[in-house]
């Protein structure tokens, strides 16, 4: 081959490697530009992104419409599941050469089970992948089930892939209903959501949202390692995460040998053999400090307003996960809080107040984070309203929440501050406005994109609360 060919083979190579997340050339920092929050997938696309497992073309585009190759697929599923190459001395298929750009992550993918080759002996690494084999592979890969006939009118009962697709719709992979178009080529925005909501449940759909249903008691995981939790009571229910030996949880109900817990966003199941009962009762009981206390949450910015912007992250999305969080943690500990968003959507200052107000709120918690000029502005800091009558109360409160985040976090401890912003101007109760962290400080964002922040920020935060009435 010429020198000239040999450049262009390359060439080509790297920009199919890019294509499917196998390059590092194009940021993991920032957004990708053709992925807006409007977009199908946004969320989804963005925390693979974010875990460097896709990382887009050179010139920071992800082309959600482009269709996806086998070998693109094998290298996502791969670098999902956290899985390095396997190099092998001699290839597993005659079309797939030491030297091809996704050798590695094909003989990784084969030889857990997640792809086959065809009947020729052939893998065929270029050819397009169509939803019928997108949905084999992720329920492979993921140990999905569940299910035993599909909401979808082109997935008839004999299908090839019916236990696989099912097993999609039953975990929430992907939306119910209509037609699947097993045959039609499956799409980058496509794979990388469905694979997304399969790595973390909290993307999951239709997941049914715990009600304030009575705690029976408090139990404590009794395994040295972890324990599965489980879709439904069953081991035949595909597993959404683990606990570790020693956690807490709370049951509320038993079902045969399984405990029913909350977990993530939704119900989660337990084998009873692995949990022993601590006490007959949570912290959500009258006896908490919390308990009955309304606590007015407002997440900061949302929609149109993204707030601040950097390294990857936006604002809105940090405060809101955290927000979210903290509001499932006051409801176990008896609180009745109050939120002024739940989801992605704009709401105007004076509404976030009036918000607290109508609720006759306890308190009043604004969730923001921090942005600055300079990449070197770091640490967390707590404001309170400079002019407020309630504002001995609100510094003490400041005071209590923002060392509880300085020790849960580790950031730097900016302190307690005063600005008249009109959040705290406006509510009749005792407010605070946190600033989590530096979204343009490197490391206070790479601490904000560990998959258990929210959970971190949202303890330290109840924690904070509960010091404040604890010394009342």
């Amino acid at each position: 081959m010429s020198r000239k060919g040999c450049i262009l083979s390359f060439v080509f190579i790297l920009f199919l490697s890019l294509l499917a997340g196998n390059g590092q050339v194009a940021s993991a920092q920032s957004k990708f530009p053709d992925v807006p929050s409007s977009a199908w997938g946004h969320k989804e696309i963005h925390l693979l992104k974010d875990k460097g497992v896709i990382t887009g073309h050179s010139d920071g585009t992800f082309r959600p419409n482009n269709t996806l190759t086998r070998a693109h697929g094998a290298v996502i599923i791969t670098g999902a599941l956290g899985l390095n190459g396997l190099k092998v001395s001699n290839p597993t298929f005659p079309d797939v050469s030491l030297n091809h750009w996704a050798s590695a992550e094909i003989e990784r993918a084969v030889q857990q089970g997640i792809f086959t080759g065809r009947k020729d002996g052939k893998f065929y690494s270029a050819e397009t992948m169509n939803k019928a084999q997108a949905a084999a592979i992720i329920a492979r890969a993921f140990n999905l089930s569940g299910g035993a006939s599909s909401s979808f009118t082109d997935i008839s009962s004999q299908h090839w892939t019916l236990k696989e697709i099912v097993a999609l719709e039953h975990n929430g992979i992907v939306e119910k209903g209509g037609r699947y178009e097993p045959g039609k080529a499956i799409t980058r925005a496509e794979f990388s959501t469905y694979v997304a909501r399969a790595l973390d449940p909290s993307f999951r759909l239709n997941q049914s949202q715990p009600s304030n249903e009575t705690v029976q008691f408090q139990g404590e995981v009794t395994v040295s390692s972890t324990l599965n939790v489980r879709l439904g009571a069953g081991t035949s229910f595909s597993v959404l995460g683990n606990l570790k030996g020693g956690q807490k949880v709370d049951v509320y109900a038993t079902q045969g040998s399984w405990y029913k817990i909350k977990y993530v966003n939704g119900w989660g199941y337990v084998s009873s053999s692995y949990v022993k009962k601590v006490s007959n009762n949570s912290n959500n009981t009258p006896n908490s400090v919390l308990w009955d206390r309304i606590i007015a949450i407002d997440p900061g910015h949302g929609g149109k307003d993204p707030g601040a912007v950097a390294n990857g992250l936006q604002e809105k999305d940090v405060v809101l996960g955290v927000g979210l969080e903290l509001n499932k943690q006051l409801q176990s500990a008896g609180a009745k809080p109050v939120l002024t968003r739940n989801n992605d959507t704009f709401v105007e200052l004076d509404q976030r107040a009036k918000i607290a107000n109508d609720a006759k709120a306890d308190i009043f918690v604004s969730i923001h984070a921090n942005a600055a000029a300079s990449t070197a502005g770091n640490g967390t800091e707590t404001w309170i309203s400079a002019s407020s009558a309630t504002k001995s109360e609100s510094k003490d409160l400041a005071e209590k929440i923002n060392k509880r985040l300085v020790q849960e976090l580790g950031t730097t401890d900016r302190g307690v501050k005063e600005a008249n912003f009109k959040v705290l101007v406006q509510t009749n109760m005792p407010g605070v406005l946190i600033e989590l962290g530096f979204l343009t400080n490197s490391k206070d964002a790479a601490l904000m994109k560990q998959s258990n922040y929210n959970s971190r920020a949202a303890t330290a935060i109840r924690k904070g609360i509960e010091d404040y009435y604890s010394s009342k």
